[in-house]
């Protein structure tokens, strides 16, 4: 993570899990703040597609965050 995504994202928590099983299918798991979790194949999906999901669902926790303030 660089520098500028850490001022951008300051409560981020990043936590990966390599496995050694060449079985095992490639995922991408994500958790917001407000608990929804997503899981992604992502040898099924471009990182495109997976960004424009995450994005929306991120977009969707500012705005209520700024309805609320």
């Amino acid at each position: 993570m660089t520098d500028e995504s850490r001022l951008l994202n300051p409560h981020i928590k990043i936590n990966t899990t390599v496995s050694t099983d060449i079985n095992e299918k490639p995922s991408i798991n994500v958790t917001f703040r407000d608990g929804k979790t997503l899981d992604f194949a992502h040898e099924t999906m471009k990182i495109d597609d997976v960004l424009k999901v995450l994005q929306k669902h991120a977009r969707k926790l500012r705005d209520i965050e700024e309805a609320n303030s």
